[in-house]
């Protein structure tokens, strides 16, 4: 969210970024590196198209994943070693040993905006998402959950979602959108992005058990 807000990373990262963007396109709000168990760039592009595009293109996605992680790895050889002052009072008598070399380093890719729009759903209390609820559950409504960005609206039977979905939509897709504007940061969230999804009990119970756990996976 720094990155987001206007702080800079570090010059490599500042470069990456932009080689990334004159080179494919991509809008990269942040990326990160760490080397847990295997070094790899964490890539956060701003639009869902853009990570879509990695996930649903495979080939294409590991070529440019390759390029990107050469440019990294060009970069990261290539920028001065900053020693700290009480480092260079060692320096007769240590050896600073050099980084380990990037092998094996791979990308992986998120979404910024999805994951922002995630967040504001997240700091709508649960007394506001109660009351919609309620005021929305009417005689043929069984249940209403609010997942992410999402609204799921389910009616008893299935036979009732056409007659529930006109009754309760737009209204609904109104109030949840005012909701989630009010901690919408970075300006991500429009009527767009909502969506109200209509299901059953019947199809709840038929097909995923009664779970909700079933339902989410």
């Amino acid at each position: 969210k720094e990155c987001k807000r206007g702080r800079k990373q570090s010059p490599v990262f500042e470069t990456l970024k932009n080689w990334i963007t004159t080179n494919f396109g991509f809008e990269v709000v942040c990326i990160e590196f760490d080397n847990n168990e295997r070094p790899r760039l964490h890539i956060w592009f701003e639009k869902q198209k853009d990570t879509d595009r990695f996930y649903y293109d495979f080939e294409n996605s590991k070529h440019i994943g390759y390029q990107i992680a050469e440019q990294y790895k060009t970069l990261n050889e290539s920028k001065p070693v900053d020693v700290h002052w009480l480092q260079r009072l060692k320096l007769y008598y240590t050896v600073i040993p050099k980084p380990e070399p990037l092998k094996n380093l791979y990308c992986f890719y998120s979404c910024f905006s999805q994951e922002a729009i995630k967040e504001a759903c997240g700091k709508v209390s649960s007394r506001d998402i109660d009351v919609l609820v309620e005021k929305y559950k009417k005689e043929k409504v069984w249940e209403i959950h609010i997942y992410d960005n999402h609204a799921y609206v389910f009616a008893y039977k299935h036979s009732d979602i056409e007659e529930v979905k006109s009754s309760v939509e737009y209204e609904l897709k109104e109030e949840w959108y005012r909701m989630l504007k009010s901690h919408d940061e970075f300006g991500y969230i429009d009527l767009n992005t909502i969506k109200i999804i209509f299901d059953s009990k019947e199809n709840f119970d038929t097909n995923y058990q009664g779970q909700w756990h079933y339902y989410y996976k």
